[in-house]
């Protein structure tokens, strides 16, 4: 089964959860792509809003419809070690960390106590298009999956496919056969089944959900696709 994952770029806090709202009950799964301005030239929540993020983080306040889905965070930011441990404290299932950021091997090392225990967090790196996969080397053994970008211009959603991507998975798959691969970026009709066959087994959709006329639609097709045999 390959599962499609919603992804939201929320510019802030209420912005996150009326995203939510359009797929709530269809989606169990969610990636909240988050993004420094530093990493890459965009600013997104919780760094446009710290004052809202360290509520969640001390729990004082809840993620939007936390009781209904699992949240990954995706985390397009440099040097975020400390950061991380919020997003944990804040509710997150998975984490994800761009290999090429600045302090990532430290941002993944300071995630290992979370890997096990009850509330097992899973921990993930993510490869742009302009690493190969030997740049997983340094993560193996700290890791539970990767993601590769189909995108050039991370950080944004609506990016045009970057035809690099399917290489990078078809070598990631190669040189680690049982490890999750998922995929973000320009996901969409067009590109599901070419990503599938070249060996992802997750597939993270923001622009083709939410800017489609009716997201639940758009979530269904992709997911009907994705799995077509």
């Amino acid at each position: 089964m390959i599962d499609i994952i919603p992804a939201i770029l929320p510019k802030d806090f209420d912005d996150l959860a009326e995203s939510l709202e359009h797929i709530k009950g269809v989606a169990r799964e969610v990636q909240v792509d988050v993004v420094d301005g530093a990493y890459a030239p965009n600013v997104t929540w919780p760094y446009s809003d710290p004052d809202s993020f360290e509520s969640l983080a001390s729990e004082e306040e809840g993620l939007p419809h936390w009781e209904e889905f699992d949240f990954e965070f995706d985390i397009m930011a440099h040097n975020c070690a400390e950061d991380v441990e919020k997003y944990i404290q804040a509710g997150a299932a998975r984490m994800l960390i761009h290999a090429d950021a600045q302090g990532a091997g430290e941002a993944v090392e300071t995630l290992q106590k979370y890997r096990e225990g009850e509330l097992k967090i899973l921990v993930g790196v993510a490869l742009s298009t302009e690493l190969d996969a030997s740049a997983l080397s340094v993560f193996e053994g700290f890791v539970d999956y990767v993601q590769v970008m189909g995108i050039a211009r991370v950080g944004f959603q609506g990016q045009p496919f970057d035809e690099k991507a399917l290489a990078l998975i078809s070598a990631v798959r190669m040189q680690y056969p049982d490890i999750e691969v998922q995929v973000d970026g320009s996901v969409n009709m067009r590109t599901v089944r070419p990503l599938v066959e070249a060996g992802a087994t997750r597939l993270v959709a923001g622009s083709s959900i939410f800017a489609a006329e009716d997201p639940v639609a758009a979530y269904r097709a992709l997911s009907k696709k994705a799995n077509e045999h």
